[in-house]
């Protein structure tokens, strides 16, 4: 196994809660129609680049985020 999957794995399995925010991201991303672009926003410090992390992690794709 490569790191880079070991790491994606560890990223998928460090998101806990936010089920329903979870599930909307993973829907756009797993329909390969989705947008191009998902813009996640909110206060700092409540898990955002974490959630992501972990929803792109089991999707599979190539992501490029700006934090």
């Amino acid at each position: 196994m490569q790191v880079r999957d070991r790491l994606r794995r560890a990223a998928a399995a460090g998101v806990v809660g936010r089920q329903r925010e979870l599930t909307a991201l993973q829907d756009l991303l797993r329909r390969g129609r989705g947008p191009a672009v998902v813009f996640v926003s909110g206060p700092g410090g409540i898990g955002k680049s974490a959630s992501v992390a972990g929803v792109v992690a089991t999707v599979g794709h190539r992501v490029l985020v700006l934090d």
